[in-house]
């Protein structure tokens, strides 16, 4: 599962996002409550422009940790989600 997420990590680095999206979805077939790999799913999701999921995998997320909360606040990969009410509901 390691190689994997470290897999999409890189992927991700390269810009290769849609490479990097399909490495974390194999991250959570093999752990599907990964909360660290949903986190990034998300974010993938968001900068993809994939509003609906994003939010909906972030949700999830929030759900297994709400710590993660803050990072996302900050998180520049849910810009484009700032204006959402949505996303302003899930991170306060």
């Amino acid at each position: 599962m390691l190689a994997w997420f470290n897999k999409a990590y890189t992927l991700e680095m390269m810009g290769r996002m849609e490479g990097s999206l399909a490495a974390f979805d194999k991250v959570l077939g093999l752990d599907p409550g990964d909360a660290s790999a949903m986190y990034c799913r998300a974010r993938l999701l968001a900068l993809l422009g994939r509003s609906d999921e994003a939010l909906e995998q972030l949700k999830k997320v929030l759900e297994l940790n709400p710590d993660s909360r803050g990072e996302a606040k900050e998180d520049v990969a849910f810009d484009k989600l700032r204006g959402d009410e949505r996303f302003t509901k899930l991170v306060g």
